[in-house]
């Protein structure tokens, strides 16, 4: 029985042919040795391999002829040789070639229809990238000679569109832009609110109360005008750390669509003003002090009695302790308890 069969892939082991890879056409009248034409080359050797010269190999993904395209590139090519699963590819319409492996090529096919269509909704995430963005689909660019192109401008983005290709992108799951219990204002008049009861999904409209009036509406309608009141997780006169300076600032006043606050510092009071789900995104709740300026407070360590005269919001709250006119320390919270007049002893 032959190891081998005509149209199996073989890679040669002899000495003039070492590590070549092709294709038997035709067997020996002995059925010892193989006739093979290999890749990359018409010639034919015209002389018969014996089977222990020889190993079968897996069916390679592509062939010479091949039109493919390189993932994560704009390359288009023909693939003009093949050497155990390496491909070099002559790149359309200029005069350079490349080697790749399998994984990093893609058959082209010249009737391939979009994946998806202008305005999906989608979300794009590539090899380079640890993180994903969602954005809709602006315009889209195929034909022959080239992967199928989607321009998609992403969130949070002003650009006419960044251009990625079908194995980076997938479709974003569409979740309801507002449930029952959600509140709502207005865009262009920030002065009416009301609030959803109840949603119709066979008729495509919300139960809302506004004031003490129940009324139904459009949902399309809604969705479009109106957006979510954002319930915040700071107050008036928090103190948050801005997480890239490391900054503290204190939050002066909170409204539905902007959070206020002054930045301290030795110099100036700078006004700034940030959307409330960017700004909740960038910083952290410093810890409230437990003690205050003026405060009479009492050192553990040494039963030492001053008073603070200054705290800085640092990782931990220190406290600048003055013990008389020339004597200040500074300590952190865990270091001071409050001074109690009765426990002084005299």
């Amino acid at each position: 029985m032959n190891k081998f069969n005509v149209g199996d892939r073989v890679k040669c082991w002899h000495i003039n042919y070492y590590g070549k890879v092709g294709v038997i056409f035709a067997c020996t009248s002995d059925n010892k040795g193989y006739r093979i034409q290999f890749e990359g080359t018409t010639k034919d050797p015209n002389l018969p391999f014996h089977e222990e010269w020889l190993e079968k190999v897996e069916e390679a993904k592509f062939k010479v002829g091949d039109k493919v395209c390189v993932l994560n590139t704009s390359f288009i090519g023909y693939i003009s040789f093949v050497y155990d699963k390496c491909y070099i590819v002559n790149i359309i319409d200029s005069n350079i070639a490349f080697s790749y492996t399998e994984d990093m090529l893609e058959k082209v096919d010249e009737e391939k229809k979009p994946k998806f269509k202008i305005g999906d909704r989608v979300r794009v995430k590539t090899k380079e990238l640890n993180q994903s963005y969602v954005g809709t689909i602006a315009k889209i660019e195929s034909s022959g000679q080239k992967r199928i192109e989607y321009f998609i401008q992403l969130d949070g983005t002003y650009s006419n569109g960044f251009v990625y290709y079908e194995d980076e992108i997938e479709l974003e799951e569409k979740k309801p832009k507002f449930k029952v219990g959600d509140s709502l204002a207005v865009m262009y008049n920030e002065d009416v609110t009301f609030s959803i009861l109840e949603i119709n999904h066979d008729t495509q409209r919300y139960k809302l109360k506004i004031d003490e009036h129940i009324k139904w509406a459009d949902k399309k309608e809604i969705d479009g005008l109106c957006r979510k009141i954002h319930n915040s997780k700071f107050k008036v006169g928090d103190v948050v750390r801005d997480r890239l300076t490391q900054k503290n600032v204190t939050i002066k006043t909170i409204s539905t669509t902007k959070y206020h606050y002054v930045i301290l510092d030795d110099l100036y009071e700078q006004m700034f003003s940030e959307s409330i789900e960017r700004f909740e995104s960038l910083v952290e709740k410093v810890n409230t002090p437990k003690f205050k300026v003026g405060d009479l407070v009492c050192v553990l360590a040494n039963n030492s009695v001053g008073k603070i005269t200054e705290i800085q919001h640092t990782y931990e709250n220190q406290y600048k302790v003055e013990f008389g006119p020339t004597l200040t320390w500074f300590y952190k919270e865990r270091d001071l308890k409050f001074f109690e007049r009765g426990l002084l002893m005299l």
